[in-house]
């Protein structure tokens, strides 16, 4: 995998909160996102959560830590 330059902000940052990676499709956000996990852990992982996966965005939803404050 290339080096992210990203990486280290991400790394920094998940500590204290929660991180949301976008961009276009097959860019490698998803290898992004799984190399910052333990090692052995995958798309199962309950860390990783994946908003094109309806369960996933369900429980996105029905959690009110998530739901924006209006």
């Amino acid at each position: 995998m290339e080096p992210r330059y990203i990486k280290d902000t991400i790394e920094a940052d998940i500590v204290d909160r929660m991180v949301f990676i976008g961009g276009p499709r097959q860019v490698g956000k998803t290898t992004l996102a799984l190399s910052l996990l333990d090692r052995g852990q995958n798309e199962s992982s309950p860390a990783y959560l994946n908003w094109d996966a309806l369960a996933d965005r369900e429980d996105i939803l029905a959690e009110p830590a998530f739901r924006p404050r209006h």
